[in-house]
């Protein structure tokens, strides 16, 4: 055998064992990917979860709209960030999914996996929220709260797909807002 023949097929046998090890190394890296978004969908669920976010849950759905007739409350809304997250419990729950809004719009979280799993909670929270996200983007502009504004449309496109019609979720919101029991719904 002639040295230019046995050169070509070492070149061609490492060719191979690169590509092979590029695929490889390739599947890997999607593998940790996926185990880091799972890690990251995991800890939004632990938090969605916690006591915290149900408390600031309770409140947008049955206090929110009675203190924003204060008109001490109201005006305290348009500060924002200066005021006391334990008399404004909104921003708790505004600040949580504007994360995870971001979260998913830079790709560190699947958001397919956070809608499918969280959707409803996704879209009632922003229909409790609207008359305050309204305040804030009267003195921001419209740009404030797009991450989670982003995050409910995603979520209402699944609700879609699964054939939620569009006004079941603003329907039980305005229930709950008249005093309607929860459980009766």
């Amino acid at each position: 055998m002639n040295w230019e023949a046995l050169s070509a097929i070492s070149a061609f046998a490492t060719m191979v064992v690169i590509l092979v090890t590029v695929f490889v190394g390739r599947r890997q890296l999607d593998q940790l990917r996926r185990a880091t978004q799972l890690e990251g969908a995991i800890a939004i669920f632990e938090e969605l979860d916690s006591e915290v976010i149900d408390e600031a849950r309770r409140f947008a759905m049955h206090e929110l709209a009675g203190k924003l007739k204060d008109p001490h409350f109201r005006k305290e809304v348009e500060f924002i960030t200066l005021v006391d997250t334990r008399v404004h419990r909104e921003l708790v729950l505004l600040r949580f999914f504007e994360r995870v809004g971001a979260y998913v719009d830079e790709g560190l979280v699947d958001g397919t996996i956070v809608v499918k799993a969280a959707f409803g909670r996704i879209m009632t929270s922003w229909s409790l929220l609207a008359d305050v996200v309204a305040i804030h983007r009267a003195v921001l502009g419209t740009n404030v709260w797009q991450g989670f504004e982003r995050l409910d449309e995603r979520a209402r496109d699944y609700a879609r797909s699964l054939g939620v019609p569009s006004d079941a979720v603003p329907a039980i919101v305005d229930r709950v807002r008249r005093g309607t029991n929860v459980a009766d719904l």
